[in-house]
């Protein structure tokens, strides 16, 4: 629903209002349940407000898309990353509330605390109903999503990245989640101190590794939280992957006190100094 709105919007700004909308897309004489009918409605009522809007609306109440960074289409790849920018700058008083601020400070715990779960990566536990619903209880059971919740938190870590299917499993793998803010990371530079990457790392996606949301969590669960040097194996992987890509290149080295430690899946670990940005060099 998310995406075809924003497709209908990009090629028709400032045409629709919200009725008109519903209208044109989704007319509530076809559906034959009111659950049904309020759905179009409520996806786009919710992503209209701010501050995690994508659309708002004008003159005469026409909408249009209000996105974070700049467009290059409708692609389901290119929506995932707006949607990544507006979620990721979000600035949440309490992620612990119960109160689900904005409607997203709940998922955005969840994405948080799925990440400190190196149990998920790859060669390892597939993303399930039923091993979130284990992993949650063992030691986030005050945060435990219902049974509806856990189907679309699935089908939304894959959607923004945190995630990726191998076959008909998920794991996680949140390589196209960094891939969104590379630029943004060396805006200024080409290349980077390992440290100095990871912190502007860490500020713009503040559920990874030493991001904001991501120590909370790590405090809630007891796991530590003072481990700058030294990467969970879902970080180490993307940041690997987006090596193998040719997004960056990293500089490895054995005596560089700073170095960061990457640690793999298959229980390699790698020392990095550096790492520069390739994406866009001919």
């Amino acid at each position: 629903m998310l995406c075809l709105i924003y497709r209908v919007l990009h090629e028709n700004p400032n045409k629709y209002t919200g009725e008109e909308l519903q209208d044109y897309c989704a007319p509530e004489p076809i559906f034959s349940s009111d659950d049904h009918r309020k759905r179009f409605r409520d996806t786009l009522s919710f992503w209209s407000k701010s501050p995690h809007q994508l659309w708002s609306s004008g003159q005469e109440k026409k909408l249009s898309l209000d996105l974070p960074v700049e467009s290059n289409g409708f692609s389901v790849s290119e929506i995932a990353h707006q949607l990544r920018h507006r979620l990721m700058a979000i600035d949440f008083s309490d992620i612990s509330s119960d109160e689900d601020e904005f409607g997203a400070s709940k998922a955005i715990r969840s994405f948080a605390y799925i990440l400190t779960q190196d149990k998920f990566s790859i060669f390892n536990h597939a993303l399930t109903k039923e091993e979130i619903d284990a992993s949650f209880a063992s030691n986030f059971g005050n945060f435990s999503l219902n049974d509806s919740e856990k189907s679309y938190f699935i089908e939304f870590c894959n959607f923004l990245g945190i995630s990726e299917k191998v076959g008909s499993q998920d794991f996680l793998d949140p390589t196209r989640l960094l891939d969104s803010f590379v630029s943004k990371i060396f805006e200024d530079t080409r290349e980077l101190k390992a440290t100095d990457f990871f912190q502007r790392l860490a500020e713009c996606v503040p559920i990874v590794d030493n991001g904001k949301y991501n120590v909370l969590v790590r405090e809630l669960i007891g796991a530590e939280t003072d481990m700058p040097n030294s990467l969970s194996i879902n970080l180490s992987h993307a940041i690997n992957r987006l090596k193998e890509k040719r997004v960056i290149q990293i500089a490895e080295t054995s005596d560089d006190m700073n170095a960061i430690v990457l640690n793999l899946p298959n229980g390699i670990e790698r020392q990095i100094s550096s790492i520069t940005l390739l994406r866009g060099i001919q």
